[in-house]
């Protein structure tokens, strides 16, 4: 369900209207993907890390 709507994931929890919009936007083809999609959008990530380093920790624990 949360790749589908992954508004379900905050449903009644106030999210603010861009954020729930922004996060109605990822289109994710699994969890994985997903994390890193959310980490881009929602985090400021450390201008050393890349994604091609497999470095981004919410990305690293949905892999687990």
């Amino acid at each position: 369900m949360l790749l589908t709507d992954p508004t379900v994931a905050v449903e009644d929890r106030g999210c603010p209207p861009q954020q729930y919009k922004t996060l109605r936007s990822i289109r994710a083809t699994d969890l994985l993907d997903f994390a890193r999609q959310a980490q881009a959008l929602f985090w400021i990530v450390q201008p050393s890390t890349s994604l091609e380093d497999g470095c981004l920790p919410l990305a690293a624990a949905a892999a687990h």
